[in-house]
Order: structure tokens, then sequence, then C-alpha cells
């Protein structure tokens, strides 16, 4: 009788099983859910030979005992807070927050609750509150001239009031973070309590440290992988009905617990059939096509169809199942989840084995830095930043499109600060295929200044000539001391070191270029009162305009030192004495 009773634990631990898995099922349309998951854990132990006693008078030690468990019992249920996805909407007070925090929400008994559903409105006084008419905290009221209301990813509320140019800040939003998400109380409403568990709220305009960035005109979906919940489902069931077998097989029957519990099962499954049916039409009596798996998908669309992961459905391929994943990002559907589908879907197909699976990739290409920063600096450049001024994004993370998309780029609730030269703004992405993505973007305004490059390598002893060297504007913390700024500066110069193609030009790398060369003819010029004579020679070496140089004169053989006062052309002083060989 003892192992009915403890069977009879398992089947009371998969009927509260069954019970959240068909919650969350049922709770899969409703905005900012949090999927739950139970966990159990076993019951003690009855010790017929305890483990490490004696097992003779000589002192033996048993290496294993005897224990029997009594059973299993519902741990907890946890609630799994990972990131639903965002839906956009034409609600301009919908709100959805991207990362960590709850909105607070002050409830008829005084209580603040805390929830994730951003579906607020206005009341007749102007106060945005929720779909239930409870006010958000801390209470922002929205003028009634107020013609169009912004409220940014730092939660402030701003709004345009006739008559002002400048929007004017109504108010601020706030999020609440918890130490402990997993011990606030659910009392329904989408409405959180907090508890000793959660630990107190701490309270924060959005985007501060663990606070998360709210998103305009979006809401958060639940967070129900509705494939995997049905897998999970199908799972509790199978291993209930095994309880139940064991139990009829000792006792030839099932008392009123087992009733019960498989009153739940049916109530849950019909749930499941009804939520199922408003998100995955087409679950009719019809024949069910033989269909071979696509190991490997790539979604052009923002849609996915069931011909993306079946062939051979014939026109039942084109039936919507799901949302593709974003461009660039894939998605794994494991071997469990589409046994499930297709059941669902009636298809008649099965796994080969457990390993197997669908990988969707959806292609994608980066918005170009470029393309955002020209965006960025036309609304920049209305608060007064310096149009050469290089703006500074840190590290960006381009959001992704599609790959043939047009993309439109624009900017929303941009500030400038010409103290800090620091700047924010968002980023608006408008393109084929995709919701429309919202950034948040931050950085400051870098000064620049004109310096002098090479567009090309040069060797030492090189003239700097006209197409070797141009303009660009640099960080003005990154230009040395002594860069050359203008191209005069360098044009015609010599070069005393080689260069590479995009260095800047400093005035230590030149010499004046040389007007006599080594080796080259030249002519001797010697000049006295009343008396100039010239002579042929040869230079011996280099020579700049008022440089010396050895020259020797080709008639006499004899080498005298010279000023160079023109190209090829030497004075040498009377009375110069020849240099010694």
């Amino acid at each position: 009788m003892r192992a009915l009773q403890i069977a009879s634990t398992g089947m009371v631990a998969q009927q509260t099983n069954v019970e959240v898995i068909s919650n969350n099922i049922a709770n899969m349309s409703t905005t900012g859910y949090k999927r739950r998951r139970a966990e159990f854990q076993d019951l003690v132990y009855q010790n017929l030979r305890r483990v490490g006693s004696q097992s003779s008078d000589t002192g033996t030690i048993l290496p294993s005992g005897a224990q029997i468990g009594l059973g299993v019992k519902t741990g907890a249920i946890y609630r799994i807070g990972e990131q639903g996805s965002l839906s956009q909407t034409e609600n301009r007070f919908d709100l959805a927050i991207r990362g960590n925090g709850f909105f607070q929400v002050l409830l008829p008994s005084g209580d603040i609750a805390y929830t994730r559903d951003g579906t607020f409105g206005l009341s007749p006084e102007g106060i945005i509150v929720t779909a239930e008419g409870y006010t958000v905290q801390p209470g922002i009221t929205i003028p009634a001239a107020a013609r169009d209301v912004t409220i940014n990813a730092a939660g402030e509320v701003l709004a345009k009031i006739d008559g002002q140019v400048a929007p004017q800040n109504v108010g601020q939003v706030q999020t609440a973070i918890f130490a402990n998400e997993g011990g606030l109380e659910a009392v329904g409403d989408n409405m959180l309590l907090a508890t000793p568990a959660s630990g107190q709220p701490q309270a924060a305009a959005p985007g501060q440290p663990g606070h998360g960035q709210v998103l305009q005109g979006f809401i958060e979906t639940s967070n129900v992988n509705v494939v995997q919940e049905i897998t999970n489902l199908i799972t509790a069931q199978r291993a209930a009905r095994l309880r139940d077998e064991q139990q009829g097989h000792h006792r030839g029957g099932r008392d009123a617990v087992h009733a019960v519990a498989d009153a739940v099962r049916r109530h849950a499954m019909r749930i499941a059939t009804l939520a199922l049916l408003g998100l995955l039409p087409g679950l009719g009596a019809t024949a069910q096509p033989v269909a071979t798996l696509r190991p490997f998908v790539v979604a052009g669309e923002a849609t996915l169809h069931l011909g993306d992961l079946f062939d051979g459905l014939g026109p039942r391929a084109a039936q919507p199942i799901g949302a593709a994943p974003s461009p660039g990002h894939r998605l794994v559907l494991e071997a469990a989840q589409l046994q499930a589908l297709a059941r669902l879907h009636r298809i008649a197909w099965q796994p080969l084995g457990p390993h197997e699976r669908a990988v969707v990739e959806r292609p994608g290409r980066p918005v170009a830095r470029d393309e955002i920063e020209a965006a960025l600096r036309t609304d920049l450049l209305r608060l007064g930043l310096d149009p050469d001024a290089e703006l500074d994004l840190g590290t960006l993370l381009p959001p992704m499109v599609p790959p043939a998309a047009a993309v439109q780029l624009t900017t929303e609730g941009s500030s400038y600060d010409p103290a800090t030269l620091r700047f924010a703004t968002t980023l608006v992405v408008l393109a084929e295929g995709i919701p429309t993505l919202r950034q948040r973007l931050a950085g400051r305004a870098m000064p620049t200044e004109a310096v002098v490059v090479a567009t090309r390598r040069l060797s030492l002893g090189e003239t700097v000539g006209d197409g070797d060297a141009r303009l660009v504007r640099q960080r003005t913390e990154r230009v040395r001391s002594g860069t050359a700024q203008r191209l005069d500066q360098v044009l015609g110069q010599q070069l005393r070191r080689p260069m590479a193609a995009e260095a800047s030009f400093l005035a230590a790398d030149f010499a004046a270029p040389s007007l006599v060369e080594k080796n080259t003819l030249v002519v001797l010029l010697l000049e006295a009162p009343g008396l100039s004579l010239t002579a042929q020679g040869r230079a011996l070496g280099n020579g700049p305009r008022g440089g010396l140089v050895p020259v020797m004169n080709l008639a006499s053989r004899s080498i005298v030192e010279g000023q160079v006062i023109g190209p090829g052309r030497v004075r040498v002083a009377m009375g110069a004495s020849p240099i010694p060989r």
C-alpha cells in the first residue's frame, strides 16, 4: 500500500506541472506575462539499513545503506524573467521596457504594484493610467493643450504645448528593480507586489545602472514559447499517464484523486487546443501530408511558414506558423519541437533521432556607420554642432536590416550641450520587412583640425609634388605639435625621411630642396670688383640654395668649395684655396 501512496505523490506533482504549463499556454498572448516553471524535490527517506553502520562485531562498515524515498513534492514555481518580444502599437502612451525593471502602479488600496504591462492611456484628468485605470507612478499629467507627446528612452515625458516652440518636460517615468525578482507576489491583472523575499524596490529613471530603457509605442509580449510549452505538456501528460497505469495495476482502479487529476489534464488540453487554434490556425481534420524536414532554412520574410520547415506540403506550405528570426539572427528548432509542430498541423513526419533539428537563419546587414552619423549630424547641426566636429559614438552596435531593404534613418528627442560637447538621441530605423526600430545613441562631438597627409608612399629625398599631399581633418587631441596644416607648407619641399601613405607631414620632415645634385655639371662663378669669370665644374655633393658644396674645376682638376646661388650655379670666393684631395 505504501507504493501506492508514493506513486500518488508523483501524480499530484505531475498534476501541478500540467497546471503550470497550461497556465503558460493560456497566457501566451498576455502582455508582459513571464512564463513559469515548476521545480520538484524529493521527500524524506526511510532507512532500512543506515549507510556507514557496522555490519559485524569486528567493526566492518556498510559501504552503502538501504533507503526508500517516500515520494516527491513541489519545491517551487519559478517565474522566468527573460525579455519578451517587443510589438509596435499605434498608441503613443504604450511603453515597453527593454532590459530590467518594472513600471510602478498605485492600486486603489494604496499599495504600489509592479508590472511589465505598459498598455497605458489617459484618464479624464489627463493622468497616465493603466488599462484598469490605475495611476502610473509617480503620477504624470499631460496638459490639455499638448499637441504631441514624446517619451524618450530615459523616461522623460516631453509635450509640445500650443504657443511654445520647445517641448516642455511634464514628467519623468520611473522604473523599479529588485534584488530578487522571483520573490514578487503575483496578484492578477498583470500586477506584482513586493514581499520580504523580493527586497525593497529601487526606483530610478530608465537607463540608469541596472535599469532598462523604455520604448514609446511598443508593448512587451509574453515570453512563452508555445511550441516548447506544448512539448512540455505532452511529456508531463505521458509521465502522469504512466503513474496512472502503475496505480491501476496494483489496485485495479482509480480513486477520487486520480479522477480529479484526469479532469485537470483534460481541462489543460482544452486550454492548449483553444490557444493553439487562436495562434496556429488550420488544425482541421484533413489528410496528413507526407513531409520531409528541411534542416537548413533561409527565411526571406518576417513570417515563417510551414513550407519553410517541411517539403511536400502542397498548398499548405504557405500557412504561417510564427515570426521568423530578426535579420542577422538564427532560430534553432529541436526534434521535440518539430515533432510537436508536425502533430499540431497533422503532418506525417517523425524525427530520425533526438539530435535532428532545423536551423532557421534570416540574412541581414548592419546599417552603415556613415549613414547613422549622417542622419545624426543633420539633426545636431540645428542644435549648434560644429560642422567640422567628428561624432564619437563609442562602441556602436548597428541595427540589422534585411539585405535588400530600402532604409530610412531619422532621429528623435535629440539633445546637445555645447559646453560639454555631449549629445544624445534616439535613432529611428524604417526598413521594409521589419518593424520600426529605435535605438538610443549617446556620445561626444570631438573638435578637429586640418592636417596635410601623404597620398602615397614617398621615399627619402623625394620632393613633394602637387598630387603627393592632401588636406584631411583629424581630432585635435591626435594632432602632434608641428604638424603641417597647409599645402603650401609641404609642396616643393624635400623629405628627410620616408613617408607612409596617409601619414601626416611634420615640419621636421623637410629640408630645403637641392639646387645642385652630386656629379652634375655646374657653372663656377668668380666675381670681384670689375671682374667676372666663369668655369665649368662638377659638383661633388648635393647643395640647397645658400649651402656650401665642393666642386671640381674641370680645367685645373682642383677642388674648391663654393656657395650654391641657383640651379646649377656655384659662386667661389676670391682667393679661395683648393681643398686637398
